[in-house]
């Protein structure tokens, strides 16, 4: 790519190891010029770190696949206490917090939380609340997040008359 310039850690430049940590899988569908650059280009470039850190077997697949000198496992990992205190805190907003959304304060209450795409399955979500509610389940569900989807989401559970809200993009932080 002449308009970039060389994309060479210093660390190499210095002989230091280099680690590098993804979540890439074989699976994901790419094009045939862009599988045959990255068997191209790829072994050279993975083959040169020190040690590829996997978040889980695919990912550890995909780095052996291009050539990996060593594959560490390291998970995604969560803060349970961050998400402890903030839940604590969050009940005794429950009602509020229904009321916010448009949910009625007793109903068991799903959360779909990601980008409303394709390989996400948000019409999982919805297809898993109408069960439910077909076996007498009082259950509700929130879906946060936008993405192409949405619309499909809207009409799916429209037609069923399921008591789905959409926030649509909500930032982490709330």
């Amino acid at each position: 790519f002449p308009d970039r310039p060389a994309v060479v850690p210093d660390q190499w430049r210095q002989g230091l190891p280099v680690l590098v940590r993804g979540d890439s899988h074989l699976s994901t569908k790419r094009s045939s010029l862009k599988r045959s650059v990255k068997a191209w280009m790829y072994p050279f470039w993975i083959g040169r770190f020190a040690v590829c850190l996997a978040v889980g077997e695919r990912s550890a697949e995909y780095f052996r696949h291009y050539g990996a000198r060593k594959v560490v496992w390291s998970p995604h990992c969560v803060d349970n206490a961050w998400f402890a205190e903030r839940a604590s805190r969050a009940v005794a907003q429950r009602a509020q917090l229904r009321r916010t959304w448009g949910c009625s304060p007793e109903s068991f209450l799903f959360l779909f939380a990601g980008k409303l795409e394709e390989k996400k399955r948000p019409i999982d979500a919805i297809e898993g609340l109408r069960r439910c509610r077909a076996s007498g389940v009082d259950a509700e569900l929130l879906v946060v997040g936008d993405g192409a989807l949405r619309e499909a989401c809207e009409k799916i559970a429209g037609q069923a008359q399921l008591p789905v809200r959409f926030a649509g993009f909500v930032n982490q932080s709330k």
